[in-house]
């Protein structure tokens, strides 16, 4: 949680800075924090081609925050990029219905 703290007064020295607002986004879902982490979409999304890992932290921030379609769709587009491990797994389930790559 220490963490999560320095990161949101990060962000609050330097609003503008987007790899900041990605690291809080994910710290967020870490932390299971869904509002901060959904907090940081209306700032950092459209997400870009590279930003793969991000689009995975927004989609699950979205469907734990109940916005399922909007988690499907970033999941789709994120998803095949990632190396895949059992946390990314058990989302990839949740939202696309999709289990492990053999």
């Amino acid at each position: 949680m220490e963490n999560l703290r320095r990161l949101v007064a990060a962000v609050a020295a330097d609003p503008t800075n987007r790899d900041l607002r990605k690291a809080l986004l994910e710290g967020a879902v870490l932390t299971k924090d869904w509002a901060a982490a959904v907090a940081q979409l209306a700032v950092i999304s459209p997400f870009q081609t590279g930003e793969e890992p991000s689009m995975f932290y927004a989609a699950v921030a979205l469907y734990e925050s109940g916005a399922g379609p909007e988690a499907r769709a970033l999941m789709e587009k994120a998803l095949p990029t990632l190396k895949r491990t059992p946390f990314i797994d058990f989302y990839a389930k949740r939202i696309l219905g999709v289990g492990p790559r053999k």
